[in-house]
């Protein structure tokens, strides 16, 4: 039991050396804390950072499971790397969508009714669901 328990240890401490199997690993844990606080925002109707959260969720999930540095991140560099993923085209439009609406929410003053606010929430849900689906294979 002694030698099993040292090799495992041995191994787990190597892993967790190894920092983008550690991002990659709590990319999703990461996510759904910040959904919590976006649950927040949605129920107390804070548009502004109902779409900020929204959009940071997007934005630190890929950039942990794609490995791209958050500053390098950017709409095209997402597609083309998903698109090397094999990631389904509808995947990646919902994505590009989610972003736009995001960024177009935040700055225009339109006035989102909470049934959008809801859509754009289940519908972020849905999409990093999808791609966690993707990833663990």
């Amino acid at each position: 039991i002694f030698i099993f328990c040292f090799f495992y240890f041995r191994k787990q401490i190597q892993l967790n050396a190894d920092i983008t199997y550690v991002r990659n690993k709590k990319a999703y844990k990461k996510a759904i804390r910040r959904w919590k606080q976006t649950n927040k925002y949605l129920q107390t109707e804070d548009r502004e950072n109902f779409y900020d959260n929204i959009a940071k969720i997007i934005w630190y999930y890929l950039s942990d499971k794609l490995i791209i540095p958050l500053a390098d991140l950017t709409k095209d560099n997402i597609e083309e790397k998903l698109i090397d993923l094999e990631i389904d085209e509808e995947i990646i439009a919902e994505i590009k969508n989610i972003l736009s609406t995001c960024e177009f929410s935040r700055y225009a003053p339109t006035k989102d009714s909470l049934s959008e606010m809801h859509s754009m929430y289940q519908q972020t849900l849905d999409v990093i669901n999808q791609l966690e689906e993707i990833f663990k294979k």
